[in-house]
This record gives C-alpha cells, sequence and structure tokens, in this order.
C-alpha cells in the first residue's frame, strides 16, 4: 500500500485533510541509506463536524509496520499533528515540529513534499521567522536524552571501574577508618601508570573545615575528594558513582549505540546552526558525518572517528550551544499572540475548516 492511499484512508476515518505532509527523518536530513525505511511527518486539519463531535485529534499515527518488529525498507511509518498542536510544539523548541517547520525551506523540498496546500503553509511562511525563539530546552533535552541511550557516559564508567580495581589492591594494607590521605603517594602513582582523562589529582583551595588553605583532591569525572575523608567514606562514595548510572551505560563499556549518538550528534548540530543563524539547512550541512557516525562498524575500536572523540566533540558543542543560548540575538519565547494570530489567519483562508 502506498503513502497516499494510506493518507485516503487516514482522512475518511477521521473527517480532516491532510495538508502538508512530508519524507521525514532519514530522508529529510540527507543520512539515508538503501536500507533505511521512509518515515513521513504531516499536518491536518478537522472538519467542522470532527470539532463539533469532539472527535477531532491532535497527534495521530499511521503504520504498516508490526508492533512487534523492526521496520523494513518497504514499511511505511506516518506521525501527523493538527495545526493547533503543531504550531504549539513549535513554540515550545520540540526538534521534530521545527524540522517540519524548516522542512518548508528544504533545498530538497521537491524529493521530500508529498502534499503541500499552499493555501495553509504559505500562512506559515509569511510567518516563519516570528516562529523562532531561543526556547530550545526540548532541543537540547533531546540531544541529552539520545546521548544518555547511545550511552556516552560508557567510557566514564569503564575509566572508574578500572580506577576502583587498581584502588582496591592500594588500599588492602590499610583499614577502612584509615585517612585516605595515607595512600597519596601509591594513588599518585597509580594515576599516572596508566592515562586517565576523567581522573586525577588536583590541588585546590579547601573546604571551610581546612581553613580555606589549598590541599590535594582526587577528582574522579568532575567531582572533587579530600584526602583527609576515611578510605571507607570514599569508598561509599564511589559507590554512589557507580549507581549514578544506568544499566544501558553498562553495556556502553563494551558497545556503542550508533544510531543514537549520530541522533545526539544531528541534534546539537542543528540547534547550533538554528542559534547562530537562525535556519536549519536541509539536508543537513553535516549530513556525511553523521552518517559516518551512524553506520560505523566499531566506533570502541575506531581510529580517525571512535568514541571518546565524539564523547568530546558532544561535550564542546553542548557548552557552545549553552553559550548561545546566552548570547543569540533570537527573541527569549515565541508569543502566544503569534500563535493565535496564525489560527486566526489559516480559519480566514478556508471557512470549511477549524483548525485543531
Amino acid at each position: 500500500m502506498n503513502v497516499k492511499t494510506l493518507i485516503q484512508e487516514f482522512e475518511i476515518q477521521h473527517d480532516v485533510e491532510v495538508v502538508y505532509l512530508i519524507k521525514s527523518g532519514s530522508q529529510l536530513y540527507g543520512t539515508n541509506s538503501k536500507d533505511s525505511d521512509t518515515d513521513y511527518l504531516g499536518l491536518f486539519v478537522p472538519s467542522i463536524t470532527a470539532v463539533l463531535l469532539k472527535k477531532d485529534p491532535e497527534h495521530l499515527v499511521v503504520t504498516t509496520g508490526l508492533a512487534n518488529s523492526k521496520n523494513s525498507a518497504e514499511d511505511i511509518d506516518i506521525q501527523l499533528w493538527s495545526i493547533y498542536k503543531f504550531l504549539n510544539l513549535v513554540k515550545k523548541g520540540e526538534t521534530s515540529a521545527l524540522d517540519l517547520l524548516f522542512s518548508l525551506k528544504a533545498k530538497h523540498k521537491d524529493q521530500i513534499q508529498v502534499i503541500n496546500n499552499k493555501m495553509y503553509t504559505d500562512v506559515f511562511m509569511e510567518r516563519f521567522n516570528s516562529y523562532l525563539s531561543k526556547d530550545l530546552r526540548a532541543f537540547v533535552g533531546y540531544c541529552l536524552g539520545q546521548a544518555k541511550k547511545c550511552n556516552i557516559k560508557g567510557a566514564r564508567y569503564s575509566e572508574l571501574q578500572d580506577f576502583n580495581d587498581r584502588f582496591n589492591q592500594l588500599r588492602l594494607p590499610c583499614t577502612t577508618d584509615t585517612k585516605l590521605a595515607i595512600l597519596h603517594e601509591p594513588i599518585v602513582h597509580l594515576l599516572t601508570s596508566k592515562e586517565y582523562k576523567y581522573i586525577k589529582m588536583v590541588y585546590a583551595k579547601g573546604p571551610k573545615r581546612q581553613g580555606n588553605d589549598f590541599i590535594w583532591y582526587i577528582e574522579l569525572l568532575g567531582r572533587k575528594h579530600a584526602l583527609d575523608i576515611t578510605i571507607s567514606e570514599f569508598m561509599t562514595r564511589l559507590e554512589r558513582l557507580f549507581t549514578s548510572f544506568g544499566a544501558r551505560t553498562l553495556a556502553a563499556a563494551n558497545g556503542v549505540d550508533n544510531k543514537a549518538l549520530s541522533h545526539a550528534t544531528r541534534v546539537i548540530l542543528e540547534c547550533e546552526e538554528l542559534l547562530e543563524t537562525g535556519n536549519i539547512t536541509f539536508p543537513l550541512k553535516d549530513r556525511e558525518f553523521i552518517k559516518a557516525i551512524k553506520y560505523h562498524k566499531d566506533l570502541v575500536q575506531g581510529e580517525d572517528l571512535n568514541l571518546e572523540s565524539l564523547m568530546h566533540f558532544l561535550e564542546l558543542k553542548l557548552d557552545k550551544v549553552n553559550d548561545l543560548l546566552e548570547t543569540s540575538e533570537l527573541p527569549p519565547n515565541v508569543p502566544e499572540s503569534i500563535i493565535e494570530e496564525s489560527l486566526r489567519a489559516l480559519i480566514h483562508q478556508d471557512n470549511n475548516k477549524l483548525i485543531g
């Protein structure tokens, strides 16, 4: 069954009209391969009857795939929003909604746009810049969520595990009530005998109990621990660090979720471009880099492209985006009046529909 037939059945079933539909996901980004399935994203408006009978949905999904199996290249997934829902998702800086908005300006729009009722989409184009703001918490949150999914903390976990194993051998002659300071020199030797990225000794201003003098700390994944605590307390803190990692992070010690890592990279680069230029270019300018991540055979053992380098890259980009959120000239948010104005304009364009 082709997508247009599915849409026609959908329109009859729900008493709506689909006014905009694109090939989304990897087709929109330019990161698809011959084995990629095709996802669709679009907008609908309900009939007056559907609204009055309170049968007008905000969000619907149509799929040909089976619930308990991965989609094949022949399967079709269609996600549809009411225009009201879409505009409010744009206002919140939701990633897929902004993707759909910027698809109107895509360089390859002739290849990705399946339905484009310009009576509706021209209203969006006339007010395009009014929908943009710095309220991109959903964008940044999505990136962080994908980073967690791809187990970006995996390398940190592996390093902490290695340190823990070696530290346990060091502390054998000591009692748990002994101060950690007794192991200062052995810990320094431990850290210099193997190159650790996230664990180090630092000399910094001490806590009030030390009179604010500079003292030595052991820093684990960015958290400092003064050497005047007991070995027992230090071991407790180590245990807390381990429990802060999720189950998928444990798996990351031996593998990487490439797809999630590519999503995290894509989203943070989209966010950076939007804050710097007020635009998201489709197909993506960095699509080859994202494809390299997505289809890499072994990022753990990679030479030119590997988990460590990508973790560092994402950390730098997240820092940059956080700075841009402070300095960007985009307005802080999308005024509710813009959403209302858009909906009124759409209703005026088509008095036979209520824009739900």
